[in-house]
């Protein structure tokens, strides 16, 4: 005996995979990787925009786009660093070695006298054992009430313009 269905056909609610597919890449892009997936992900909701549903499509368009104006503000402000670094004569490892010689400095003249700073003199022979990234040692300004850590730079000259000078404060920079 056969029976008859007499309602209406129910189909299965329609996936839009390429649109989801899509949106989770676009996603992933932002919130992973800085943007550098969401290109991708934004080709695949292109296509998937013409199917229905079109609602996941849609939002990884959108996701897409921003995560790739992400990434190339991010790709452009590396490349700007860069040149300006090339421009300037540093080096990305010089500057990282100066800010990890400086580091290194303060840390060891902020702990002579926990809580104030030690006299100009100790400070100045402690900075002149730490190096910086040129392989130069630091020196110890005293500038009015303002006390700096201070590299040559790429010159090697003090007083230029391309010095790095960190100011050291007492109580933690506050």
């Amino acid at each position: 005996m056969s029976t008859m269905h007499t309602g209406p056909i129910q189909t299965p609610p329609s996936r839009n995979t390429m649109g989801i597919v899509g949106f989770v890449i676009s996603l992933i892009g932002i919130l992973c990787t800085c943007g550098v997936l969401s290109p991708l992900g934004l080709l695949i909701c292109l296509f998937a925009v013409f199917r229905a549903p079109r609602g996941f499509a849609t939002a990884g368009i959108i996701l897409g786009v921003l995560g790739t104006i992400l990434a190339a503000s991010v790709a452009w402000l590396a490349w700007q660093g860069i040149s300006y670094s090339l421009e300037a004569g540093v080096s990305v490892k010089n500057a990282i070695m100066t800010v990890a010689g400086a580091g290194q400095a303060a840390q060891e003249i902020l702990a002579v006298t926990p809580g104030s700073l030690p006299p100009d003199d100790q400070a100045a022979a402690i900075a002149k054992k730490h190096t910086d990234g040129w392989d130069r040692p630091f020196t110890w300004l005293a500038e009015g009430d303002e006390r700096l850590l201070v590299s040559a730079g790429p010159d090697g000259a003090y007083g230029t313009e391309d010095d790095w000078k960190v100011p050291i404060k007492a109580d933690g920079g506050k």
